[in-house]
């Protein structure tokens, strides 16, 4: 291999090091996750992640998006959508003359 080709590899390793840091990649080493185990009669529960402060976190927060959706007014081209109306009564009109 030359030099050019060594350092072609290195740098496309560099590069995709790179990149797998920036996208959330995570080495198994670095975990940090627990792992809590409750014990029932019947069941014995697993669970791995952190603690539960970030998950109800998550869940007042989606609750309370849901609620501003549940009262926010529907919009439709910029517009409040009314409430339907009736129908509105057809005029009469003659029937042609029969020739």
């Amino acid at each position: 291999m030359t030099k050019r080709e060594v350092l072609m590899l290195i740098l496309i390793f560099l590069l995709s090091l790179l990149f797998l840091s920036s996208s959330g990649w995570h080495s198994p080493l670095a975990a940090q996750d627990t792992i809590k185990v409750e014990q029932d009669k019947d069941k014995t529960v697993y669970t791995i992640g952190s603690d539960n402060s970030n998950r109800d976190a998550q869940e007042r927060d989606k609750e309370r998006a849901w609620d501003m959706l549940r009262n926010m007014p529907v919009m439709i081209d910029g517009r409040g959508v009314q409430p339907p109306q009736p129908p509105r009564p057809t005029p009469y009109t003659q029937p042609a003359p029969v020739r």
